[in-house]
């Protein structure tokens, strides 16, 4: 059958950039609060094999500059392995900077492994 389960987290970070190369940033330290929402649906297609939608909701908030940033995440993964150590997975991830009002779509595909 369908199982459903829910995972929240807090975040934090101190992060320092000393050659921000191409990108153009406000700064280069950054301190990021925040959390995230996360929603996971499993299907077992048989005894070996399950497919798992996860939709990942993350906000934070930057307070060396005062930026608010916020990305949704959905990933679709298929278990090829019958012991649940590889996975196959395609998700789709749109992030937005809620002070410059940027945002972009990113889509990546992915084989997986657990150790």
């Amino acid at each position: 059958g369908v199982q459903s389960t829910w995972h929240a987290g807090l975040d934090g970070t101190f992060r320092r950039v000393e050659d921000p190369g191409s990108f153009i940033l406000p700064g280069t330290e950054f301190a990021w609060t925040g959390g995230w929402l996360q929603n996971k649906l499993r299907y077992r297609y048989n005894s070996d094999y399950v497919f798992t939608l996860s939709t990942t909701y993350n906000y934070y908030y930057d307070w060396l500059n005062s930026r608010n940033a916020a990305l949704l995440t959905v990933d679709l993964a298929y278990q090829i392995d019958p012991k649940g150590m590889a996975s196959v997975s395609v998700a789709y991830k749109r992030g937005r900077d809620w002070t410059t009002y940027t945002q972009f779509d990113l889509w990546t595909a992915g084989l997986n492994f657990k150790l």
